[in-house]
Parts: structure tokens; sequence; C-alpha cells
């Protein structure tokens, strides 16, 4: 039972009642995230007998023991420790190898280890296999520059500063680099490469191997180590707790902050020694199931490239549960031993024969950034930067993927929202078409790495259960997952014979975004990027209903209480998309959960998002007033401390930790969110057996409505117009979409007060044009809207076919000003006049109807229009959500 020692007030009661809960969840966190400075630094860097040096590796009983870990593709199985040490061990000797024989197991090792492809940059660089192979871990130079937070991109001036803050001038006589150029295996590419670094042996005496941080006197030592600690976990720059002021060179710098800089050094690690993601693996579960209460399932999300890959994925299946274990027999794949399982009494530090209680499971990571936000083909990019000549092949790692530099990627969002979220909305558009992906094509190809590996491992998808989508938000709110092929892959896998109906998205969403100050020009920034976010979650719901849950997700709370903020808001577009999203998110998160992490947020998000403060580091207030569902989660407990909670609560780590200090904030008020929060990681898992929420639950609670993209209506006169013209001029079966988008919407009624005269519409068709293939991203192809513009004026008497130009450059200024602009009384009225040789072309009143407004229908927006005073005619209103129930026969 819980310790509630030095717990009063109302939280007492709180803390009393966590203690009584037989288990909890954990249902975000991501594995290379877990274990502390401590675990990476004194339980592996600094142990010799699970790191050793090169030199103990001339003993035959080690180099047999924990040499590379090399993969049968043939068997789907490691080969066998000897067999690797012979090869490697002759590779030494002889880097051309024996004559092996043709079939042997000997020979198969070698061809695996490609060579070859290192003769010629051996050769410039001086290296052989007998001088510079190292078994010892390398940690890489581009590794420790990115756990320095360096971003010089010159080889030459990087290796410097790693050597300034790690004493190598001061604590050497005379000064000798601990850089050089190996030749190391890297197993989790699976082949041999050159890299440049220093060995783990050359750190130790750095940073002082044989005494704890207290016990290191020299003032050069004890920094040089507490730089190392600053590489796994966030701290002072001594190494020590995080002072108050620590925290503001945390929060919002996602990148390079948080990643890559705390997890470089451990992809040096394990890269070379895929046994330490075993002993990481058996230390968090080992931590779980320590916990008070006990955590018995958890969520560990990792990167889709390390787990499509069988050697690693055979590692991360080596541990099933006591509870897995026991129903294994019941299904129709049962759970086999693994390689790996068969090797580890090789390693004495790990547990052979692991009982544990804690079921685990995995979601795959997508990188947001890598996606194509430009128009240029994958393969020029490549061609055009030698950085990306990886692009074109299958084997892309979430780093090789060309990506939109993020400073541009928020200019975009900063200069053009209204083309930002157009990019997301025609991904929408064809998948609705059911049509590929332009933009997420790079990880459509990631995706299709899981059902490569599935047909090797048949029990795949009861370890791997969704799919996850992380990395730096800021500047990337665009979803892949909206894609036919995500789509497709997620109820392919619901609906297999041995399918799991609770295979589920997650959204990193409302994280680290800019939560502009909404009386200042920027705020379209914020509120754009959180549109983009809001509305490709609808269109998931309404495609998928249910198994999406939203990590963090507190910049939420901003949308839902935007009228309550204190600033002065300009009556912007901005404000028109605010109440859109209000509207909603208030349906849609219903049954959709937030996973927040309170101890992350306070690290990583400023209060401007987090709307906490002192004692209290958040507001879930509205959350809980608006029945939306909370999970609580660690995110990363090995980056930040969530080792004890702040009232010292005897087994108060990890996920008991959280809950006990977000009681003790204030966060947690009584026991009906308590218990609610608790029942939630439950019923909103992904495991197919402990998942509580299915698709029928969801029938009373999906939503009224489907995803909509906002509209432009055009006068009913005119729509009559432009389809006469068509049928006169464009062949029948010709690919015309604004006929077809005028078709769709083509009403019956013809009521006087609706009638233009034929002269008008003539001059008004080429604005509709332009203003309407501008507003429906699907078709923003110049070349096609051209085209029908040629089509439907070629006979004009006018000169409106001489005008493509200024028509569509006007229109696009106008919707620009819809973007961005002030608006009067939430709706937006613009007058814009086209004039050819100082004469009036066309007059045309354009008008934005907010959804907040009473104006809910086409006809009632056709009644608007057409009473107004404006002497121009009014043709377009704007709507971003219509009540299609009641618009349909307008349509």
């Amino acid at each position: 039972m819980t310790d509630t020692t030095y717990a009063t007030g109302p939280s007492l009661s709180l803390h009393i009642e966590l203690s009584k809960q037989d288990e909890l969840y954990d249902l975000h966190t991501h594995l290379m995230g877990m274990g502390n400075a401590d675990f990476w630094i004194n339980t592996i860097l600094l142990n010799e007998t699970i790191l050793p040096t090169n030199k103990h590796f001339e003993d035959d009983v080690i180099r047999k023991r924990l040499g590379p870990l090399i993969w049968d593709k043939n068997s789907n199985a490691f080969y066998g420790r000897e067999h690797v040490a012979t090869v490697v061990y002759n590779l030494r000797e002889d880097p051309n190898g024996p004559t092996y024989i043709p079939g042997s197991v000997h020979k198969a090792i070698f061809d695996e280890l490609h060579i070859q492809e290192l003769g010629r940059e051996m050769d410039h660089l001086g290296i052989s296999f007998k001088e510079d192979f190292s078994y010892d871990v390398v940690l890489k130079r581009e590794d420790l520059k990115k756990a320095f937070s360096l971003s010089n991109s010159n080889s030459d001036v990087v290796q410097v500063i790693p050597e300034e803050r790690l004493g190598v001038y001061e604590q050497t006589e005379s000064y000798r680099s601990p850089f050089k150029h190996w030749i190391i295996f890297n197993a989790r590419k699976q082949k041999m490469e050159i890299v440049c670094g220093m060995t783990v042996e050359e750190l130790r005496k750095l940073i002082d191997d044989e005494s704890a941080m207290e016990h290191i006197y020299n003032p050069v030592q004890r920094d040089a180590r507490a730089h190392i600690i600053n590489a796994f976990s966030m701290c002072n720059d001594d190494g020590t707790l995080p002072r108050s002021i620590d925290y503001h060179s945390f929060r919002g710098q996602f990148t390079p902050e948080f990643y890559p800089r705390h997890f470089a050094l451990k992809d040096s690690l394990y890269e070379q020694r895929l046994d330490l993601l075993a002993l990481l693996l058996q230390h968090v579960l080992q931590r779980y199931q320590t916990c008070s209460p006990p955590v018995t399932y958890c969520e560990f999300s990792v990167g889709v490239g390390d787990l499509s890959k069988p050697w690693i994925f055979d590692i991360f299946s080596s541990f099933p549960s006591q509870s897995d274990i026991s129903k294994s027999e019941e299904r129709s794949h049962p759970i086999c031993s693994t390689s790996f399982g068969k090797l580890i009494q090789e390693f004495p530090w790990l547990k052979p024969k692991f009982a544990h209680c804690v079921t685990y499971r995995f979601l795959a990571g997508f990188n947001r950034q890598c996606i194509n936000l430009t128009d240029v083909d994958k393969n020029d990019a490549a061609n055009s930067n030698p950085a990306n000549n990886n692009l074109a092949n299958n084997d892309l790692d979430d780093n090789e993927i060309k990506q939109y530099k993020q400073e541009e990627a928020i200019q975009l969002l900063a200069k053009a929202p209204q083309e930002a979220i157009h990019r997301m909305l025609s991904e929408i558009v064809k998948s609705k078409k059911r049509e590929s992906s332009t933009r997420f094509e790079s990880l459509e190809k990631e995706l299709k790495k899981l059902d490569d590996i599935e047909k090797k491992y048949a029990n795949f998808y009861h370890w791997v259960v969704g799919l996850d989508l992380c990395g730096d938000e800021l500047g990337y709110p665009y979803c892949p997952f909206v894609s036919t092929k995500f789509i497709e892959h997620v109820n392919k896998v619901r609906n297999a014979n041995d399918g799991n109906p609770n295979y589920g998205l997650r959204i990193h969403g409302g994280e680290n975004v800019a939560a502009v100050n909404s009386t200042l020009p920027g705020y379209h920034l914020f509120v754009s990027y959180m549109y983009i976010v809001v509305l490709s979650i609808q269109y998931l719901q309404q495609e998928l209903k249910h198994g999406i849950r939203i990590c963090h997700g507190v910049a939420f709370d901003i949308i839902l209480n935007y009228k309550e903020e204190k600033e002065n808001q300009s009556q912007r577009k901005s404000s028109v998309l605010v109440a859109e999203m209000k509207r909603i998110l208030k349906k849609i998160l219903k049954t959709i959960p937030l996973e927040v992490n309170i101890t992350s947020n306070y690290y990583l998000l400023g209060q401007s998002v987090r709307r906490g403060n002192g004692k209290k580091t958040h507001s879930l207030k509205t959350f809980f007033d608006f029945g939306i569902p909370i999970v609580l989660s660690t995110d990363n407990d090995g980056i930040w401390p969530i080792y004890q909670c702040i009232l010292k609560h005897v087994g108060h780590h990890s996920v008991a930790a959280e809950f006990c200090r977000a009681i003790y904030s204030g966060i947690i008020i009584n026991e009906g969110n308590l218990g609610n929060m608790i029942k939630n990681s439950k019923t909103y898992c992904f495991d197919k057996e402990l998942g509580t929420l299915r698709k029928t639950d969801m029938k009373k609670k999906e939503p009224e409505e489907e995803f909509q993209i906002p509209m432009v209506v055009l006068h009913p006169k005119l729509i009559s117009y432009i389809m006469k013209t068509f049928y006169k001029v464009a062949p029948v079966n010709g690919n015309n979409p604004f006929y077809e988008y005028c078709k769709a919407r083509n009403g019956e009624s013809t009521d006087d007060k609706y009638e233009l005269s034929d002269e008008k519409c003539i001059s008004l068709a080429p604005v509709a044009l332009a203003i309407t293939y501008l507003t429906h991203s699907e078709w923003a192809q110049l070349n096609s809207c051209k085209l029908e513009y040629d089509i439907m004026f070629a006979n004009s008497q006018n000169n409106q076919s001489k005008n493509f130009e200024t028509v569509r450059k006007e229109c696009k200024n106008i919707y620009n000003k819809f973007m961005e602009g002030n608006v009067i009384n939430l709706t937006a009225d613009h007058d814009m006049t086209i004039t050819e040789d100082g004469n009036s072309f066309t007059s045309v009143k354009f008008m934005s109807i907010p959804p907040s407004s009473e104006i809910s229908t086409l006809k009632q927006i056709a009644e608007k229009v057409t009473q107004s005073e404006s002497k121009v005619s009014i043709i377009f209103g704007f709507c971003s959500t219509l009540d299609i129930k009641e618009t349909v026969k307008y349509l």
C-alpha cells in the first residue's frame, strides 16, 4: 500500500484512494526516453563488464560472448556466436578474408558484412581492420555534437568543442585527441561502417570512471561528467537537478534541447550493442512492477525504422509478461521463443528467466517532419543535394528523408496560413477519393515495412498495437495518418481474421506550438496550426470511428476557452476559425482522450501553453468540465526525474509519481477526476484483449455531421449560366472539375430575387472560376484552372480570355485578406474591382460567413448577400461550416 505520509487536507483522501488501486497503465512513453543518467552512465558507460575495452576483447571468451550480433536473413535468427567471432577475428588478420567454402556459414557471415564497400574509404583514411576495428563502443563525433547541442556543421570545429568540454586540453600533459576514425559493426543497420569518434574507454578517463559524481574533486573532470549527465537527463549545467532558471532554456526548445540532444549517445551505444536494448527493457519493466500501485500495462513508442527491423523486433519481443505466457496457447499465433532469448545467457547482466507482470506493447513512431511540403520531385531533391542520396532507396531512416526546414515550415504558417491549410486539405480530399498522397509518400513507404515484417512474424500485431505521430510539432501540424494508405492499414489490421479491433492511432498534437497572444498579428500562425490539427483529427474520427488518442493536447485548452481570454481580441478571420474549432472539439473530444504528461509538459512547455502557475503546473479544469477523457502518463521518465514524488512516498515513481504530483498540485481535485483518469487508461488502450472501447460502443457518440471542407457559395443564377456555357463548349466526358463542382451545387430555385442579368453573369463567371480554384485545394493546379478558363471563354464576345492572370491575381489577394485581415462583426466583407484599360471590367463583393452566426443554410446566405446595400454584385459567400441536412436541397 502507498505511504501517505505528509499528505494533508483534501489531498489526503485522494492519496488514500490512489493507494487502493490494484494497478495503473502507462499509455504514453517512449522507450528510448527511459532510463535516467544514472542508468546510462553508472550502469552502462562506466561498467567494464558490460562494455569491455578493446584490450579485453583479446580474450577468446569475451570475443565470442560479446562480439557483433549479426542477423541471418535466411533463417530469421542471429548467427551463432562462435561463428561470428571466428569471421571477425579472421577479418582483422586478413581483410580479404580466407577462402571460405561457398555455402558455409562463415562465407554467409562474411558476405553479410559487405566489406568491399569500405575499401576505397579505408585506403583514403589509411586505416585497416587489424589496427582500427573496434569492439569497444565508439561514441560518434556526430552524436557527441548533438549531445552537446552544437549546431556548427564543420566537423573540425565541432570536434574542438567536445574536446574542450571534456577537458582534453587540461587533462593531458601533451595534447592527444581522443577522436579518430574507427571501423565498427553497426548492428542496428547490420553493416560495417567507418565512423569518427572516441571509444568509451577514452571517455571513462575524462570523466573519472572510479568515483561517484559527489566524490569527483577535480573541477575539469567534474565538468566533463556534468556534460555527459546532461546528454541523458535534463539537468542544471553542473549535472544536478535543474533550477527554476534552467527550465527557461528547456521550454520551447524541443529541438535541439530535448531531441536529439538526449537521445544521440543512446544511438551510439545501442546501434553497436543491441543487447543494451534488452537491458533497458528489463530495467524499465522492473521499475514499473515496483511502483505502488504497480504498472501492469504500457505502450512504448519506438521509431518505425527500428521496429520493422527483424533483429530489433526479435529482441523487443523476448520478454513476454506472465499474463502473455499464460494466454499464449489460447491464441491462433502463440508467443514463440525468440532468437535473442536463446542468447541471453551470454549476457550475465540480463535475467534469462525474467518473470514480470507488465504487459507491454509497441506503437510504431512516424516522424512528422518527414513530409514533402514542396512540389519538388523527391529524386530531383536527392540529386541536387548529396546529403539526401538515400532518398531514392527503400531503406530510409527518419533523419535521411527530405525535410522542409523547420523555419521555412513556420514561415509558411505565419505568412501564408491559407496555403498551409490547403496543403493539408488537399491530402484529406485525396483520401476521401481514395487517391494516393503526394506529401506523405515517404512515410507511406515506412508504413509498408510493417506489413513486410508481419509476413515473417505471425504475431507481429500482437506486439504492435498502433501508430504514433511524433517529433517536434513546431511548424508541422500536418497529419500523414489521413492518407488512404494509413487508413487502409488500420482497417486491415482491425478486420483481419485474428485482428485487433482496438488497433489505433496516437497523434502528438497541441504540445510544442506557438501560443501567440491574440492581440498580435502573429496570432493567425497559432490558429492556422491548430485548425489543421483539428480538421485532421475530425476526419480521422469520421473514417475510423474509434481508436484515436491525442498526446498532450494542452493547447486545446486555449481553443476551448478563447472567449474567456482576458486579452482584447481583435475581430479577425482567425476568431472565426477558433469558433469553428471550439465547436468541433466539443464534439469529437467526447471519445478521443488526451494523454497529459505533467512533468514532461513542465519541462518543455511555457505557461502560455500550459496555462499553469506556481504549484499548479497545469489547468485541466476545462477538459474536465467538457467531459473530455484524460489519461495521465510519463512520456520520457528517464530524461526528467520521475523517480520519486515530491512527498517522497515509498514506491511513488513513474506513473504513481505523476498521479501524486497531480493530486498534490491541485490538478486532480476530487475522486471523480482520479477515478476517471485511471479508468480511461484502461478504456482507451490499444491492446486487443485489455482495451474496452469497441466500435459498437461508439454508435451513439459519433459526430452528427461528416467532415466538410470550407465551401464557396455561388449565386444560383451564375451557376446556371456556367452550366449552360460548359454544356455548349466543353466535351461531355471532359475533365472539368469546376463544371462538376457547379453541377453538384445546382439549385432548382430561380426566385426573382436571385436573378442576375446575362451581362453580369458573363462578367462574374471568370471570378467565380478563379476563386473556386483558389479555395478548393484539390483544384489548386494553375494549369488545370487555365485550361477550364480557356474552354469556358473561348467563344466569349468579351475579353475575359485575355484577363486570366489579372482575374486570378485579384482573387488570390482577396482570399488572402479573408485569411489574414480583420473582420467586421464576425463577417468579412471585401469589394474587388478588376479594371481593363482604365475601365471597370467587373466588380464583385465577397462575404465570409462564420460558423457561429445564425446563418446556417445556403438559402440564408443567398438572402444575406442579395440584401446587401453594396452597389456591386454579390456572388460569393465563404462558409466553413453549413448545416448539411438543411442545405442539401439548395446544393
